[in-house]
């Protein structure tokens, strides 16, 4: 296994291996409709999770761009 740090060519991969993953582990409680139009998907970032990690926003830069 490698293990490197992400890339902004992965975001689509990443993204569809988390909406797979929600949509398999919340199936039985939620119907697919609900999950694709979950404000909560559509919008969850990760931000808090990366910065206890240690990481902070590209240059110091807190507002999205217009990649999101």
């Amino acid at each position: 296994m490698i293990i490197r740090r992400f890339k902004n060519e992965d975001s689509v991969e990443l993204a569809d291996v988390i909406a797979k993953t929600l949509r398999t582990t919340n199936i039985k409680d939620y119907s697919v409709d609900y999950i694709e139009n979950d404000i909560r998907f559509l919008t969850a970032t990760a931000v808090e999770f990366y910065k206890k990690m240690g990481y902070d926003y590209k240059n110091g830069i807190a507002e999205l761009d217009d990649e999101q």
